[in-house]
């Protein structure tokens, strides 16, 4: 698991890259280079990146060079971890399928296209301060930080602290309506009044009620929960 940062300036073509930094898993630097755009600087967009023309002057970094070192830490089978990633990946025109994107981990109370800022996250979920001046690659990226941060969990606090809030009720506060199909027992153990409880006694009673909690629309903008497990349990008694 690796976490990805880039910062970019604006050229005659657009946004390009200026820096590029890779951590590990324990906020160690991997990587942390400058890259000089193959277009013509216009806006070196300091107070977004911090990046200056005096820090670019001797840099003799190209993309291509960025791309190798990139390569020769991503392999194919790292968790790239970031905020916001398809511009990192963008600038870097680079391809990478295994992702975790914070901006989607996190979002925005009012929903898509907004996205929660990396500011707000950190400061809300690891009580830091980040980019009161310029940004800083190297310690905006907090991806892998955040994946540690508490999440709204769906059940009690298996896998969670203590304080961590369901996730039928985080929905229900941003206006959503979640529907729990489950046997009896389950559903008494989850359900909340952010949520209507629908028991069943099969997975074919559970497929039919899930279906038509879908096709009615009464959750949109919120959760279908529906666990088949005929199966599971079959093997559990072989």
């Amino acid at each position: 698991m690796v976490g990805l940062d880039c910062e970019m300036c604006v050229t005659a073509e657009g946004f390009e890259l200026t820096r590029a930094t890779l951590v590990d898993t324990k906020g160690q630097v991997l990587m942390d280079e400058l890259c000089v755009p193959h277009n013509p600087i216009t806006d070196y967009n300091t107070r977004y990146s911090g990046i200056t023309e005096e820090m670019l002057r001797d840099c003799p970094n190209r993309l291509t060079h960025i791309q190798d070192k990139v390569k020769a830490l991503v392999v194919a089978e790292t968790l790239l971890v970031g905020h916001s990633l398809d511009n990192d990946l963008q600038a870097l025109k680079m391809i990478h399928s295994r992702i975790v994107d914070t901006a989607y981990l996190y979002p925005h109370p009012r929903g898509p296209p907004f996205k929660s800022a990396l500011k707000v996250l950190s400061s809300k979920f690891l009580k830091r301060r980040i980019q009161d001046g310029s940004h800083d690659s190297a310690i905006d990226d907090l991806g892998l930080g955040l994946m540690k941060a508490p999440w709204p969990w769906f059940g009690t606090n298996e896998g969670g602290s203590a304080n961590m809030n369901k996730l039928v009720d985080v929905i229900s506060d941003y206006g959503g309506r979640s529907s729990l199909v489950d046997r009896k027992d389950t559903v008494a153990r989850f359900a909340t009044g952010s949520a209507a409880a629908l028991p069943v006694h099969s997975d074919d009673d559970a497929a039919q009620t899930g279906s038509k909690q879908v096709s009615s629309g009464s959750c949109k903008g919120g959760l279908v929960w529906v666990q088949l497990t005929d199966l599971s349990s079959f093997f559990f008694k072989r």
